[in-house]
């Protein structure tokens, strides 16, 4: 796993037209793992509706239960319920979310290992939080957040405003390329004995399939083997469930923190405007 870490097999659609640089390169892994998990979620979603149309159910509960979760969210960070911005903070998270856990699908590689989906969710997120301030204040309103209070600053606004896109996809990209690095320096620390892993696990599953056929209870020595066996395979599937577990964390917890942020960014943009509004109305009293 760790030759092939950042190594990925290019295709170069556009190679007949004289188009091979690495801005016309696609990385198949990638596509294909993007693929599988809006596939999932378009499958997620129609079951979902489909459910949700029917009597209660436990799958009814589950889908209203996640439903409901988003929906505190979004008022808990927002400060009132909009749907536009459920819409996106909802999708935001899914699509991040399973990108990272379509790793767990075997032969499928996550799509956020690659810095450009990072980079390209981030910037989802960066385009629809400026669309949102220009939307709340105007283009004159947007413009003089970025001159305030003097035209120097400007420089200075403008790249905090583009930090955003680096902080939000590098720690992305960090997080999960970072769990990759760690799980191959564990594989590499097997050495030469990783490549009997595979053949070890048959074993022990066909060994526990023989033993499970027949009776070893009058026998020492075919007990203790069925032991050691069953000792094994709980041991190698203790290991494969921490690595899932702990491959849905991370999912969770990075799709979390890109979603959070998103939602703190919209609130100190709904923020900014508010205290926009209670200063003119202040002003008109004033002239009354």
């Amino acid at each position: 796993m760790s030759v092939g870490l950042f190594h990925y097999h290019i295709v170069k659609p556009f190679a007949c037209l004289g188009l091979t640089g690495p801005f016309w390169s696609v990385h198949s892994e990638i596509i294909i793992g993007t693929w599988v998990a809006m596939t999932i979620l378009f499958a997620l979603t129609a079951i979902g509706q489909y459910f949700l149309g029917k009597k209660k159910s436990a799958i009814t509960f589950l889908y209203e239960a996640v439903i409901d979760w988003f929906i505190n969210l979004s008022v808990d960070n927002i400060g009132s319920f909009q749907k536009k911005y459920f819409f996106f903070l909802t999708n935001l998270f899914l699509f991040t979310a399973f990108c990272c856990l379509v790793s767990l699908i075997p032969f499928v590689e996550e799509a956020t290992r690659d810095l450009n989906t990072a980079l390209a969710i981030a910037l989802c997120s960066f385009v629809y939080v400026q669309y949102q301030k220009i939307q709340l204040h105007g283009i004159k309103g947007y413009i003089k957040e970025f001159i305030d209070p003097f035209v120097i600053m400007a420089p200075l606004h403008i790249v905090g405003e583009l930090s955003k896109i680096a902080s939000m996809s590098f720690r992305l990209f960090g997080n999960i390329v970072g769990g990759s690095i760690i799980l191959s320096m564990v594989i590499d620390l097997f050495g030469s004995y990783r490549t009997c892993v595979t053949p070890a696990i048959f074993i022990c599953i066909g060994l526990h399939i023989f033993f499970s056929c027949i009776d070893c209870q009058k026998n020492f020595l075919l007990r203790m083997i069925q032991k050691i066996t069953q000792v094994s395979l709980n041991i190698l599937f203790a290991v494969t469930w921490l690595q899932i577990v702990l491959g849905i964390g991370e999912a969770m917890m990075q799709s979390f923190v890109l979603t959070m942020l998103t939602a703190t960014y919209l609130s100190m943009a709904m923020q900014h405007n508010n205290d926009e509004h209670k200063e003119q109305s202040h002003q008109s009293t004033e002239i009354i």
